[in-house]
């Protein structure tokens, strides 16, 4: 899982990363490594699969502290499922494209 740790990160509708700390239902949610994809699952949700393959050409400024950068924006059926696990409404799961794959 080290190869993917902190690669992923939420963020709101201004690209600004979210916390654990200013959100405490992040702790509910897990993940594990499939054999091609990331499978994330919460209390009273389906369980969620993100290739771990993911590409796309679009790119979404985000910031992390006071560093801005790019990050690659999943599809929104991914940023969905964690919508609604946060009870928001919108929230958007990125790949930080700074870290070599």
């Amino acid at each position: 899982m080290s190869n993917y740790d902190r690669r992923w990160m939420l963020v709101d509708e201004k690209g600004k990363f979210l916390t654990q700390r200013q959100f405490p239902r992040m702790a509910l949610i897990q993940v594990r490594l499939g054999e091609n994809e990331l499978v994330v699952e919460a209390p009273n949700q389906p369980s969620l699969s993100i290739p771990l393959d993911y590409e796309s050409d679009h790119r979404l400024p985000v910031q992390i502290w006071n560093d801005i950068c790019q990050a690659m924006p999943l599809d929104q059926e991914f940023s969905q499922w964690l919508s609604v696990q946060f009870l928001f409404a919108w929230l958007n799961l990125v790949l930080d494209v700074r870290l070599p794959q």
